[in-house]
């Protein structure tokens, strides 16, 4: 067993803030990718949802509190214009007359003590795709004398009841977020119609629901419990690089460009990445896109020889999903990114560049955005030698937005230069969170019949320029976590690919960060410090492969709270290693 020494105190503060929010189930806050057109509806309808009186007093609610707004959250990840309306709607909140679990398709059975029936008018909000996403339909209970007086100390469960007619438009409204479809999971039950008198109606997963009220308990700032990869660490020897944007994250590459700059054009070995501001040339495009087809290679003749690290090509394969197999022999186009794929661990793959590999869809925005698809095309207007193809996903949209064209709008291009051998990856607009994950970086996947060494995730907003390298033997190592830091759930930090010569290692942390990181002094080439104090959490000797911290709960008094992460060691001559960093903003779930 790998020796530990735990040198981290984090004081508990006592209580909680003072305030008034609860979302709804309590484990929805953040990937709630569970979602459902059977409550909100394009129809008339009516539906109730049920709530275990546990999500109240488990954050702190220790007596009657007065229920005064109702939020309903859109499916996470979604992309919506919102503008839907409905008219006299009708909310009733009260207490459930049966446990949720118990709930009955029959609505009168499960009606207990009932506030006042309110009417009201609502227009659908826009959803900007976060995840958490936004709350789409906004209720103010105290505006229309709805306002409910709830103990859930006595144990009975909360119900709200809605009903109301046809929106308009009466097509395209946005899914809204649910919780889990198993009720001891949720916590929580609905039951919903679209007949007309709505008496009966069936059962399923309850909504996503941000409660407002007055009284004791629940929390002042609902932040979300994130992990975020930042840094780099070291690279290790490959020639591979790449940043995987977590199912949390912010793509922030919209308005940039990333050039790939090899070292020799005839022979490239290696390739210099730089940042920068090249703006798409949208000109570049044909009369009609190559494909607007989901999930689609295009089979573009460059009209050139490109060389490439790792091998040579006269044909691509762009693919509709944000990637181009600079191998013309690929075959797959792929919805779900993964860095195994990537570089050809779990999969079998070849080259390929990935200007963002996440799953758009190239005909989502036809009706909204004339030409808008995948274009290939190349510029001979140079003359000999100096032909530039382009690769445009021009107004493309994502597999899951609203099918309302414009609601995700994505403009990205790949650029090869006949000339000099240089490959761009240029972004504009980028209307895109990842609903599993999103890969932006170059691979030469399975070198013969061995995977690529995995090189650890960099930032590539603020770890350029670099240099990849000659393809080695070692692959880099990488810090995660097992679970993102929710408040008062341990969860325990990793890194893996540790080299066997670290004779002693350290998970350190700080509450600051160095984005760009700190390269460290001339025994650790390569190498990037992101946690700028290196606080010890944890020492450990010997550590092989793979290490795990002692589990770690972080209090309700760090609510918010940014805490940064990284793993170091050193071997017995005194090099220096380490992962990239890790970015935890303790939230709830």
């Amino acid at each position: 067993m790998t020796p530990r020494l735990s040198l981290l105190a984090l004081a508990t503060l006592a209580g909680l803030a003072n305030a008034q929010q609860l979302v709804l189930p309590d484990n929805m806050n953040l990937g709630a990718i569970t979602s459902s057109t059977a409550l909100w509806r394009t129809t008339l309808g009516r539906f109730q949802t049920a709530y275990d009186s546990t999500h109240f007093t488990g954050a702190g609610v220790t007596g009657p509190i007065t229920i005064n707004r109702l939020r309903f959250r859109a499916e996470d990840g979604q992309r919506d214009l919102g503008g839907h309306v409905f008219t006299n709607i009708t909310v009733e909140v009260g207490n459930c007359a049966v446990d949720h679990a118990a709930m009955s398709t029959t609505f009168a059975t499960n009606r207990g003590t009932m506030g006042f029936l309110g009417t009201t008018n609502v227009t659908v909000l826009p959803a900007s795709g976060t995840i958490p996403n936004d709350y789409v339909i906004d209720i103010d209970l105290a505006a229309i004398g709805a306002a409910f007086l709830y103990d859930p100390t006595t144990g009975t469960d909360l119900l709200v009841d809605i009903s109301f007619a046809a929106p308009a438009p009466a097509t395209n409204l946005v899914p809204f977020s649910t919780g889990s479809t198993t009720v001891a999971t949720a916590r929580g039950r609905s039951v919903s119609t679209s007949t007309s008198g709505g008496l009966t109606g069936s059962l399923g997963a309850p909504a996503t629901l941000l409660v407002d009220f007055a009284g004791p308990g629940g929390y002042s700032a609902w932040n979300a419990a994130r992990a975020e990869r930042i840094g780099v660490g070291c690279n290790g020897a490959t020639s591979s690089f790449y940043q995987d944007f977590q199912l949390n994250d912010t793509i922030d590459l919209a308005n940039t460009s990333l050039t790939l700059t090899p070292d020799n054009v005839l022979a490239p070995t290696i390739y210099t990445v730089t940042g920068g501001t090249i703006a798409p040339d949208l000109t570049k495009v044909n009369a009609a896109p190559n494909s607007i087809v989901d999930d689609a290679l295009v089979t573009h003749a460059l009209g050139f020889t490109l060389n490439y690290v790792g091998g040579t090509t006269t044909t691509i394969k762009p693919c509709t999903n944000g990637y181009v197999w600079l191998d013309s022999a690929q075959t797959l186009a792929d919805i779900t990114p993964t860095v195994a794929e990537l570089l050809g661990i779990t999969a079998t793959g070849t080259a390929r560049v990935c200007p963002m590999w996440v799953d758009f869809h190239a005909g989502r925005n036809t009706a909204t955005h004339p030409n808008s698809g995948l274009h290939v095309m190349t510029d001979i207007s140079g003359g000999p030698g100096n032909a530039v193809c382009y690769a445009t996903w021009f107004n493309v949209g994502v597999f899951n937005q609203n099918p309302i064209g414009g609601t995700s709008v994505n403009d990205m291009q790949c650029v090869f230069h006949e000339a000099t051998g240089v490959i761009e990856f240029r972004y504009g607009s980028m209307q895109v969170t990842p609903a599993t994950l999103a890969i932006v970086g170059f691979s030469r996947g399975d070198i013969g019949t061995v995977a690529s060494m995995h090189p650890g995730p960099r930032d590539l907003s603020h770890e350029v320029p670099f240099s990849t390298s000659v393809e080695g033997t070692t692959n880099a190592i990488t810090h995660n976590v097992t679970a993102r830091p929710i408040q008062g759930v341990p969860f325990t930090m990793q890194a893996f690919n540790v080299p066997a010569t670290v004779w002693v290692g350290a998970m350190i942390y700080d509450f600051a960060a160095l984005q760009p990181g700190l390269s460290f002094p001339p025994m650790a080439p390569g190498c990037v410090l992101s946690v700028p104090n290196l606080n010890i959490y944890e020492l450990y000797v010997l550590p092989v492969g793979t290490v795990n911290s002692t589990p770690l709960a972080l209090p309700a008094g760090f609510m918010g709270t940014a805490m940064y992460t990284q793993f170091v060691g050193m071997d017995v001559p005194g090099n220096i290693y380490s992962s990239n960093g890790l970015k935890l903003t303790l939230g709830l779930n």
